[in-house]
């Protein structure tokens, strides 16, 4: 996945259980005979595919609120534009010499609006509520509608007021997005619960498949909940109690004749050598008409986004995985944009830094500001500055409460830490000892959004390819901040911090940027 629309990710499913033992036969169905190709004959009728099924209740019910909301956009957008025109000028819209009024306007838009979004696949079930697809389709629909109103204005001689369209397109953009990514909040919240998911199969080998179905209970906003395994060998007493393996149906041999079965929405093939080219072909073919989606997940762990495109060399379709973009015209946009940011922030909470800072000095022995050394991009020790929230004797402390540890791996933290004052846990709980770094931010020495900047002791200690964490600079918040701080486990901060070096775009520090705020209010992990 992209942790990117990962800079998201969530705990296992909770609520009902929706998968079962797969249902009885009578008799055991053969296995699935493969096909040469020599053997196809295109002169005869084609097989039966399966029946598409209804369409799930909560597919409705999320469809007609998307729509509702593309129909609220639309009558939104319509009166701010309006409004503010009016506010500035009393002339009203005139088309081809004569006044139109602009509430006909809007309910004109409303149907064009819809059909130009349909049109241009901003309805695809595979995309809403899982895809950010779905929030530039609806960009792009925008961005083509001011494109033929602007021609059919110029080209048929119709008098458009330009600062209505001015108005209503950027208006229609905000808040058709805005729209959108509140029905998608709305989603997430059910599937978090166990409701509104679509029942997946997976196909491949057993290690493959439990990894994928712990990596959708984690992702959850996904929607897919794995309700059964086909695997090699079938169930096997035994084997298929590991709690990361779904219950086996099977052997993949057995898939597509249990179709007509199984209540299922998707199929998802992992693996490496299981199938074939051709396998999936007929695998595909099979589904066809039957509204089962053929998922196939690439054997490319915590690689995805921006860095997987699709590469055809001479029809054959082969997956291109580009290098991390640490450098580059983006890297430079983010890096300017965030010390403009930081300086900014500096100036605007110079309020809030003058109280955190009477309070630490008033309530507590020590300096204001706690100075530790860190390391930075390409292992460069640096300076990381906090407010101290700590009594001023800390670090000689240390040694005497080893034995109270609560964190795995080389991070030392402890939640009812003796050494914290109480203005320190005030402070950590709202993440308002942090703020000084904006200055290291303005400095160079860090990022706003990054990895979290480690010791050089735990620096020492890495292996493998956990030092690839330092191609970056270090940020105030990350992935792991918004995923849960210090509840996380040593390893999973790890991955978090390498899917984030692996796959950064600005999109998904925007997307981390916004779900800091909840992160810092809600006091996540933060101890």
């Amino acid at each position: 996945m992209s942790l990117l629309d990962q800079i998201d990710t969530g705990p296992p499913l909770p609520g009902e259980v929706l998968a079962g033992p797969a249902p009885a036969r009578e008799e055991p169905l053969a296995p699935l005979e493969r096909i040469d190709a020599d053997q196809i004959d295109l002169g005869l009728a084609a097989p039966a595919v399966l029946a598409a099924p209804p369409r799930r209740e909560w597919e409705h019910r999320l469809l007609v609120s998307v729509v509702l909301a593309d129909v609220v956009t639309v009558l939104a957008a319509g009166a701010i534009a309006s409004a503010l025109r009016t506010a500035t000028t009393e002339h009203s819209l005139v088309i081809a010499t004569l006044d139109v009024p602009y509430a006909a306007l809007g309910v004109f838009a409303v149907p064009v609006w819809l059909m130009a979004l349909a049109v241009g696949g901003a309805y695809d079930r595979s995309l809403l509520g899982s895809s950010t697809d779905e929030y530039s389709k609806v960009a792009t629909v925008a961005a083509g509608l001011l494109v033929v109103v602007c021609a059919a204005s110029f080209l048929g001689s119709v008098a458009l007021s330009r600062g209505l369209i001015a108005l209503f397109f950027p208006s229609l953009i905000v808040i058709g997005v805005s729209a959108r990514f509140l029905v998608r909040k709305a989603l997430h919240r059910r599937r978090a619960s166990g409701r509104d998911l679509r029942r997946v199969v997976v196909v491949g080998e057993r290690e493959a498949a439990a990894h994928l179905n712990q990596h959708l209970e984690r992702a959850c906003f996904a929607g897919y909940q794995v309700v059964g395994a086909y695997v090699p060998g079938g169930p096997i007493p035994g084997l298929d109690d590991d709690p990361g393996l779904p219950p086996v149906f099977g052997q993949p041999d057995q898939l597509v004749g249990d179709l007509d079965a199984i209540d299922i929405d998707a199929i998802a093939v992992t693996g490496q050598g299981l199938f074939d080219s051709e396998s999936l072909r007929s695998l595909a073919w099979r589904l066809h008409g039957s509204g089962i989606q053929l998922l196939v997940a690439p054997d490319l762990v915590d690689i995805a986004g921006p860095r997987i495109v699709s590469r055809p060399a001479g029809g054959l379709p082969m997956l291109l995985v580009e290098e991390p973009r640490t450098d580059g015209p983006a890297q430079l946009v983010k890096t300017v944009t965030e010390r403009v940011l930081a300086l900014a922030a500096l100036a605007l909470l110079s309020p809030v830094f003058l109280t955190a800072a009477a309070l630490v000095k008033v309530t507590s022995r020590g300096p204001v500001l706690y100075r530790q050394r860190r390391v930075g991009r390409d292992g460069r020790i640096f300076e990381m500055f906090k407010f101290r929230s700590m009594v001023e004797d800390a670090d000689t402390r240390r040694a005497g409460l080893a034995g109270r540890n609560e964190h795995d791996g080389p991070l030392f933290k402890i939640r009812d830490d003796p050494r914290v004052t109480p203005v320190g846990r005030f402070l950590r709980r709202f993440s308002l000892d942090e703020l000084p770094q904006l200055w290291n931010v303005v400095r160079g020495d860090m990022a706003m959004i990054g990895p979290r900047p480690p010791l050089p002791d735990e620096v020492a200690s890495y292996g493998g390819d956990i030092g690839r964490r330092l191609m970056v600079k270090p940020g105030i918040t990350g992935l792991w901040q918004v995923s849960g701080r210090a509840d996380l486990s040593w390893t999973e901060a790890v991955r978090l911090d390498l899917y984030y070096v692996e796959n950064w775009s600005l999109t998904m520090d925007l997307a981390i940027l916004a779900k800091t705020a909840k992160a810092v209010v809600t006091g996540s992990g933060a101890y």
